[in-house]
């Protein structure tokens, strides 16, 4: 369990996980509280909101890619079972031989594309602290 599940008494949930990821980037964003997006107002969110945050989409993402590695699935047909769930027709092309890294980041580009811009430091933190969460380093 990271750091964030000890910080949470140890009931980690994906729900207290992604409340706890999206908090760490608001945390200290003037910018994002001129908005009124604080971390108070993350825990006000409901689970409908909260799963339209990119850090749902990190999580969610590193959950297949776990399920899928815990079934012997090879990773590349992980990715593409995941785009064929995750695409429309209107979206960009999966990178070739996509690491789990380039796959979020590919399609947190594409799908939280209207939002601020996620720091690649921030995405990388989300994908370290949900493969600890789904016990898949």
């Amino acid at each position: 369990m990271g750091w964030l599940g000890k910080l949470l008494g140890g009931s980690q949930t994906k729900e207290n996980l992604i409340r706890g990821l999206a908090k760490q980037r608001l945390a200290g964003d003037a910018a994002a509280a001129a908005f009124g997006a604080t971390p108070a107002a993350i825990d006000a969110l409901p689970l409908e909101m909260l799963m339209g945050l990119p850090e749902a989409t990190i999580v969610t993402i590193v959950e297949s890619w776990s399920q899928g590695r815990s079934q012997k699935i090879s990773e590349d047909h992980i990715f593409h079972l995941i785009e064929a769930h995750r695409s429309t027709a209107a979206e960009g092309e999966m990178p070739a031989s996509p690491t789990l890294d380039s796959y979020v980041k590919y399609r947190v580009s594409l799908e939280h594309a209207d939002g601020a811009p996620l720091s690649a430091a921030h995405i990388e933190h989300c994908i370290r602290e949900a493969r600890e969460f789904f016990g898949s380093n």
